[in-house]
């Protein structure tokens, strides 16, 4: 479990992670009129977006890509995985309508 951590905490960057799962879930709720893209696509849009701001904004040198790509690959399947499964639940649990 000790090399899990050290690992994630290598290889995550938990700001980035936070703010591209939020953006998903903005994304999901708030752009359903735009029907041009399916919102996966928006959500990925949105997470690479996300990411090289981020990127830029902090001044990384190329040493953190890896650990920004990994972010990015982990939070965008951790999205499609989990957090639509979560919702679902919710929504469920709580008989939300759309």
């Amino acid at each position: 479990m000790e090399q899990l951590n050290e690992f994630l905490a290598q290889y995550i960057d938990n700001y980035l992670f936070a703010i591209i799962i939020l953006s998903g879930v903005f994304i999901t709720k708030y752009t359903k009129s735009i029907t041009i893209i399916e919102t996966k696509y928006k959500v990925l849009i949105i997470a690479t977006l996300a990411s090289i701001t981020s990127y830029f904004i902090t001044e990384s040198d190329s040493s953190y890509l890896p650990k920004y790509l990994f972010t990015y690959t982990l939070a965008t399947s951790f999205y499609e995985v989990v957090m639509k499964w979560f919702t679902a639940k919710i929504k469920e649990r709580f008989k939300i309508k759309e």
